[in-house]
Parts: C-alpha cells; sequence; structure tokens
C-alpha cells in the first residue's frame, strides 16, 4: 500500500513509461491480493470445521446404564422381530 501511494505521488502520468509500469503493478498484485483474499476464506472456513469436529469429538456422552449380557450388543430386545 505504501509502495502504490509513494509511486502515484512520485509518478508522472504524462510520462507513458509510467503508465505502463502502474498498470503492470496492478495487473500482477491485484490478482495476488484477490487470491490471497479467497486462500484466507478457504483456510478459515477449514480450520472452524476442523474445531467443531475436535468440539463435538469431545464432548461427553451421557453413559448408558449398566444391563445384563446380551451378545447381540446393546438395545431393546423386543425390537428384534425375529427372536
Amino acid at each position: 500500500m505504501v509502495f502504490t501511494w509513494g509511486f502515484v505521488q512520485l509518478a508522472d502520468f504524462s510520462n507513458r513509461v509510467h503508465v505502463l509500469i502502474f498498470w503492470s503493478f496492478l495487473a500482477t498484485y491485484v490478482p495476488m491480493l484477490i487470491g490471497l483474499a479467497i486462500l484466507w476464506g478457504h483456510v478459515s472456513r477449514s480450520t472452524r470445521l476442523v474445531l467443531k469436529a475436535i468440539d463435538m469429538a469431545t464432548r461427553k456422552v451421557p453413559a448408558e446404564t449398566v444391563r445384563a449380557y446380551d451378545p447381540f450388543g446393546p438395545g431393546d430386545p423386543k425390537s428384534r422381530l425375529w427372536l
């Protein structure tokens, strides 16, 4: 920003070389700045998703009550229609 401001203050825009240098500077750095802004947004979103996943993975789950041994795993035995 300081370089751009300084160049605009010092440049003689009636000189075609100064105009060419200015436009080449803008043509180079503006797409880079736009790309960095897009990358910043992507990284921020990805970081938010990772932090949300870590938060959800570390939450305490209410413990189940102790049940009699069931070889088919926890669950309601009445829901097994084939038994």
